[in-house]
C-alpha cells in the first residue's frame, strides 16, 4: 500500500485550498476509508487508502435450496417409514394383555375410536370387540401404548405389574394446568423419575389407612346430612296450607353441588357451600370451571385449534380461565398455609391437652406426613 506524504506541503500554504491526493484504484481494490487532515486555516486532505479485495469462491442459493430440500425430505421419510410400522399387538404377548388388531393412526392412533360416542362402532371396536372376557382393553392413545381399565381388578393388574406410566403431552399438559404440574393426580413415572414417584406414594398411603377412609366416610355424611336440611328448608319456604311444598332443581346442579362440597370437606376440610345455599359459590364456580376448561381443550375437535391450545392468545376464553386459576390457586395457597401453622402449633401443645381441634382431611395428612419423613431423612443425615 503506498500512500503519498504530503503534510510539508500543506503546513507551507496554510491559505491555499485543499489539497488532495487521488491514487488510482485497480478493478481489484475496495476503498477501505478516508484519512482527514485538519490544518490551522480548516483546509482538508483526504488520502484515499486501498486493500486487494479476497475472492471466495460463491456458491448460488439454489444449490444450497436444493440440498436443504433432500436433507428434510430424508428426516421426514425416516419419520413416517417408523411411525407407519404397525405393532401385531400394542403390548407384548407375554404381559397376557389383549392383542387390538384395529388400525391406528401413524400420529393418532386410537384417539379418533376414544372420543367417539360410546355407542359407535368405532368405540366398541375397541373397548368391546378387541376387549377380553373381562373389559380390560388396550389400544394407542397418540400413538402411546395405552390400557383400557374397567374394573377395579384391572386397575390392580396393571399397578401390580408395572408402576411405569406416561401421559399424552397434549392432553395432560391442560390438566396439569389445572390440577399442578406435580400433582399426585398427573404424576408421571419414568425411567428418570421412578425415584420420586416412590416417594409421593409413600407419603400419601397413610391417607389412604382404614382409620382414614373411616373418617373420610363421616365428612361425606355429615355433607349428606347438610344437603338434606338444606332441601327441607326449601320445601318448608314453599308449603301451602295443607299442601306440602316442594324444591324443583337441575338434577346435574344437584350432582355437582353435592360433588364439589365432599370434596372440599374430604380433602381440605373446607366447606364451599354449595348444598347449604342450594347454589354454585364463586371459589366452587372457579374451581368448577378450571376442570371443565381443560375437558373442552382436550376434545378431538379442539386439539389442533390454535384458540384452544394457546394460553398466550388474547381471547375472552384465555381471560377467563386465567381469572379463574388464579381464585383457585389463591384457596389453595391459603388452606396450605393454615394447614402448615396448625401442624406447628399443635407441636408445641403438651401431651393430653386438646386445645386445638384435630384435623383429619386428606391435605393435613399429606402435609405431616412430608415433614415426618423430612424430619426423619434430617436424622439419617445428621447420623451418618
Amino acid at each position: 500500500m503506498n500512500v503519498l506524504n504530503r503534510s510539508d506541503a500543506l503546513c507551507s500554504a496554510p491559505q491555499e485550498l485543499a489539497a488532495s491526493i487521488n491514487i488510482s484504484r485497480p478493478s481489484d481494490t475496495h476503498i477501505l476509508g478516508n484519512i482527514r487532515s485538519t490544518s490551522a486555516s480548516n483546509s482538508h486532505a483526504f488520502i484515499s487508502v486501498q486493500v486487494p479485495t479476497l475472492q471466495y469462491p460463491m456458491i448460488s442459493f439454489p444449490l444450497i435450496l436444493l440440498i436443504s430440500i433432500v436433507l428434510i425430505a430424508g428426516t421426514l421419510r425416516k419419520f413416517l417409514r417408523r411411525c407407519m410400522q404397525q405393532q401385531p399387538n400394542v403390548f407384548p404377548a407375554s404381559t397376557g394383555l389383549p392383542p387390538c388388531d384395529v388400525p391406528s393412526h401413524p400420529i393418532y392412533g386410537h384417539l379418533w375410536h376414544v372420543l367417539s360416542s360410546p355407542d359407535s362402532a368405532k368405540y366398541n371396536s375397541i373397548f368391546v370387540d378387541h376387549a377380553n372376557s373381562s373389559g380390560l382393553s388396550t389400544l394407542r392413545f397418540l400413538n402411546t401404548p395405552c390400557i383400557g381399565v374397567l374394573k377395579a381388578e384391572h386397575a390392580k393388574f396393571v399397578f401390580r405389574n408395572s408402576i411405569e406410566r406416561t401421559g399424552a403431552t397434549m392432553i395432560s399438559r391442560h390438566f396439569k394446568r389445572a390440577l399442578g404440574q406435580d400433582s399426585l393426580v398427573m404424576l408421571e413415572c419414568g425411567e428418570t423419575s421412578k425415584e420420586l414417584w416412590r416417594t409421593h406414594r409413600s407419603l400419601i398411603k397413610v391417607g389412604f389407612t382404614k382409620n382414614a377412609v373411616n373418617n373420610m366416610a363421616n365428612k361425606v355424611w355429615q355433607v349428606a346430612n347438610g344437603f338434606t336440611s338444606s332441601l327441607l328448608r326449601e320445601c318448608a319456604k314453599n308449603d301451602q296450607g295443607a299442601k306440602q311444598g316442594s324444591y324443583c332443581a337441575e338434577a346435574a346442579d344437584i350432582f355437582k353441588w353435592v360433588t364439589l362440597d365432599i370434596f372440599g370437606k374430604v380433602t381440605f376440610n373446607y366447606n364451599f357451600g354449595c348444598t347449604d345455599s342450594l347454589s354454585t359459590t364463586p371459589l366452587a364456580h372457579s374451581l368448577n370451571y378450571t376442570l371443565e376448561d381443560s375437558n373442552t381443550r382436550c376434545k378431538a375437535a379442539n386439539l389442533l385449534n390454535p384458540a384452544y391450545q394457546l394460553y398466550w392468545l388474547p381471547t375472552k376464553r384465555n381471560r377467563d380461565y386465567k381469572h379463574h386459576s388464579q381464585n383457585v390457586r389463591g384457596l389453595m395457597r391459603e388452606l396450605c398455609q393454615q394447614r402448615a401453622q396448625e401442624i406447628d402449633n399443635q407441636k408445641n401443645v403438651p401431651e393430653g391437652h386438646t386445645n386445638l381441634p384435630k384435623k383429619d382431611d386428606l391435605l393435613t395428612i399429606l402435609l405431616k406426613s412430608k415433614i415426618e419423613s423430612q424430619g426423619a431423612k434430617r436424622d439419617d443425615t445428621h447420623d451418618e
